[in-house]
C-alpha cells in the first residue's frame, strides 16, 4: 500500500500534512511553518491554486484574531460568523481552487459493501489545522492525556453499542471482521485528518463557544452538545437520511466526550477515531450495498 502511494508526488503532501498535524502538539509555530511549506508543495503540484491559498491564509488570520482576548465582543461575533461560513465552504468542498487527491478509488472491502474512496481533502484538512493552531489548546501534561484516554474508553463502548446496534437493526451494515492492508494508510489519515478537522470545528470551536455563551446549566450544556451534533449530522447528507441520523448520534457522543474531559479536543478526536475504527474493522465499510 505504501509503495503504491509513493509512486505519486502527492504523497509528499500527505507526509507534510502528517508532520504538520503531529507537530501541532509540540510547537504551533513550527507546525504552521510546515503547513505553509506543504501548501506551497500542493500549489506546485496543481492541487491548489493561488485563490485557494489566499482563502486559507485569510481563514487562518481570522481564526487567529478570533482567539485574541483583546478583541471587542461585536468584532468577535463578526469573526465567528465568518469562520462558520468559511468552514462550511471548506468542509463541504465548495471553496474554489482545490483539486483534492483521490488516493483510493472504488475499493470494495467486502463483496456486499459499497465501493470506498479515500480522499486527501486539502480544503478541510488545512482549515481544521488552522483552527486547531489558532485555538492553541493542546494537551501537554501527562494527566491531561490520561484524562483524554480514560474518557475515550468510557464513551466509546456504549456509543459503539448504540451506533452499531442501530446500523445492524436497519441493515445498514453487517458483522464483517477484517484487517485489510488499507488500514496502514486509513488509520493515520482518519485520525489526524478526518477526526482532527471535524472535531476542531464542531467541538473545539462550535461547542466551546456555545458553552461559553449559554452557561453552565445542564439544559444549556445539552444544547451546547446537541446543536453542533445536529449540524454535524446535516453535513453528512451525501450519505442519506439514515447516515445523517447516525452521524448526529455520533456527534452527540463526541461532544459528551469533549465535555466530560473538560474541553479536551484529544478526547473528542480519539473517541471519534475509535468509533470509526470499530466500524472499519468489525462491520461492513462504508455500508452494505443494499443500504444505498
Amino acid at each position: 500500500m505504501l509503495e503504491f502511494l509513493m509512486q505519486y508526488q502527492e504523497s509528499y503532501i500527505l507526509l507534510g500534512l502528517l508532520g504538520a498535524v503531529l507537530l501541532a502538539w509540540r510547537s504551533t509555530s513550527i507546525s504552521f511553518i510546515v503547513s505553509l511549506l506543504t501548501l506551497g508543495l500542493a500549489l506546485s503540484l496543481g492541487r491548489v491554486n493561488v485563490i485557494a491559498i489566499l482563502l486559507l491564509l485569510g481563514f487562518g488570520g481570522i481564526a487567529f484574531l478570533f482567539y485574541q482576548r483583546s478583541i471587542p465582543s461585536f468584532l468577535k461575533a463578526i469573526l465567528a460568523i465568518l469562520l462558520i461560513i468559511l468552514t462550511g465552504l471548506f468542509y463541504l468542498h465548495k471553496a474554489p481552487g482545490f483539486n483534492n487527491w483521490v488516493m483510493i478509488s472504488d475499493l470494495k472491502l467486502s463483496a456486499d459493501s459499497l465501493p470506498y474512496k479515500l480522499y486527501l481533502n486539502l480544503d478541510k484538512i488545512f482549515a481544521g489545522l488552522f483552527l486547531l493552531l489558532a485555538a492553541g489548546r493542546f494537551a501537554q501534561k501527562s494527566k491531561e492525556w490520561l484524562k483524554s484516554f480514560i474518557v475515550t474508553l468510557e464513551v466509546t463502548l456504549p456509543l459503539a453499542v448504540i451506533l452499531m446496534g442501530l446500523a445492524l437493526a436497519f441493515q445498514y451494515v453487517r458483522f464483517d471482521f477484517k484487517i485489510p492492508t488499507l488500514l496502514i494508510l486509513w488509520a493515520p489519515v482518519n485520525l489526524l485528518f478526518v477526526c482532527m478537522a471535524e472535531e476542531a470545528f464542531f467541538r473545539g470551536f462550535l461547542q466551546e463557544q456555545l458553552r461559553k455563551i449559554l452557561g453552565d446549566s445542564i439544559f444549556n450544556m445539552c444544547l451546547a452538545i446537541g446543536i453542533p451534533a445536529f449540524l454535524f449530522g446535516l453535513c453528512h447528507f451525501p450519505g442519506g437520511p439514515l447516515y445523517m441520523i447516525f452521524a448526529t448520534i455520533a456527534g452527540a457522543g463526541y461532544g459528551y466526550a469533549y465535555e466530560r474531559s473538560g474541553g479536551r479536543i484529544e478526547a473528542a478526536m480519539l473517541t471519534h477515531f475509535m468509533i470509526n475504527l470499530i466500524h472499519f474493522i468489525g462491520f461492513s465499510y462504508p455500508a452494505l450495498e443494499m443500504a444505498r
